[in-house]
């Protein structure tokens, strides 16, 4: 789980790398914007599974992964407003 954030960032790179492959040379910061708002707003259905998960048990592995997904994904919506707002 401590590694989602190094795959983020993989396939990341992978996916800019596939763009720039195929002749794609567009801004790479448009293309990252998108990533972090589409990750980010995957929270709105995250949300509700991990409240849900929470009252039935705080401390179980599934009730700990879905905090650590949604920590990532507001993590994600702070860098895209600081990249939006270059």
């Amino acid at each position: 789980m401590n590694r989602l954030s190094e795959y983020q960032d993989l396939i990341f790179t992978s996916y800019i790398g596939g763009l720039r492959k195929n002749g794609w040379d567009g801004e790479e910061e448009t293309v990252k914007l998108s990533y972090l708002l589409s990750f980010a707003f995957r929270s709105a259905w995250e949300i509700p599974l991990m409240l849900r998960q929470l009252q039935q048990e705080q401390d179980s592995p599934e009730s700990k992964r879905l905090i650590y997904i949604t920590k990532l994904q507001m993590d994600s919506a702070e860098q895209a407003e600081r990249l939006g707002s270059l």
